[in-house]
């Protein structure tokens, strides 16, 4: 961590609707509630598996994270 307190995109989900980098930050940012600033390192998670999808699922039933 260094100083900057600001809340950072460091790495995003994959995006089904789209494989270009541009378009998964955009969708992040279209869903963020302020000017969310974004790492020059970004990097991609692997997709959740069945098992993590369940617990994501269990602790947000009405999908309030979803985005």
């Amino acid at each position: 961590m260094g100083q900057d307190e600001e809340f950072t995109l460091t790495a995003c989900l994959p995006n089904l609707e789209s494989s270009e980098i541009e378009s998964k930050i955009k969708n992040v940012q279209d869903h963020c509630g302020w000017n969310l600033k974004v790492s020059p390192n970004l990097k991609e998670f692997q997709s959740p598996d069945f098992e993590e999808l369940m617990t994501l699922r269990m602790i947000d039933p009405d999908g309030y994270f979803r985005y």
